[in-house]
C-alpha cells in the first residue's frame, strides 16, 4: 500500500529496509489450559489498594512454585489476564515477557515491591489545596467539595 516499509500487525520482524534489527522469534508456549475451559485472572483497580490482589497472588505463586518448581509464574496458569485501573498495570506486569520473549518477566514479590517501594509516589492523595483550586488540567468533581 505506499512506499516504505511496515510493520505488519502481530508480526515480530521489521520489513523496514532502513531498520534491519529483527527481533527474538515468538515462542509459542503452550495453553494453559488442561481441559475445555479457559482460564482468565481478572484483576480489580482500586490504586494503591492493587497491593490486596498482590499479596493474594503472591502466595498463590509460592505455592505454585512449591508444586511446579522455581520458575512457575502466575501468567503460566491463566490464559488471559486482565484488569481495570492499577488491576490492568499489574496484568500487564504479570503478561510482560522477559528479554528473550519466552518466559513472564516479572514474579509477583517483584510487583508487590515495586508498588510498596514507588506507590506513594504513583498513588498521590489530592490535598484539600488541589481538590478546591484545580489546576486548569485537573479538574475534577472533587472540586465541587468546596463550594459549600
Amino acid at each position: 500500500m505506499g512506499g516504505g516499509g511496515s510493520k505488519a500487525p502481530f508480526s515480530n520482524t521489521n520489513t523496514d529496509a532502513a531498520s534491519p534489527e529483527k527481533l527474538p522469534p515468538l515462542e509459542r508456549l503452550p495453553p494453559a489450559r488442561y481441559g475445555k475451559h479457559i482460564t482468565m485472572l481478572s484483576i480489580d483497580g482500586g490504586g494503591i489498594r492493587g497491593l490486596i490482589p498482590l499479596v493474594i497472588l503472591e502466595s498463590l505463586e509460592k505455592k505454585l512454585q512449591d508444586l511446579d518448581g522455581k520458575q512457575a509464574r502466575i501468567a503460566d496458569y491463566f490464559d488471559v489476564i486482565a484488569g481495570t485501573s492499577t488491576g490492568g498495570l499489574i496484568a500487564a506486569m504479570l503478561a510482560a515477557p522477559d528479554e528473550e520473549r519466552k518466559r513472564p518477566r516479572f514474579r509477583v514479590q517483584e510487583i508487590t515491591s515495586f508498588y510498596k517501594d514507588h506507590g506513594h509516589n504513583i498513588f498521590k492523595r489530592p490535598s484539600v489545596r488541589t481538590m478546591c483550586y484545580p489546576s486548569p488540567t485537573n479538574t475534577s468533581a472533587s472540586s465541587l467539595l468546596c463550594l459549600w
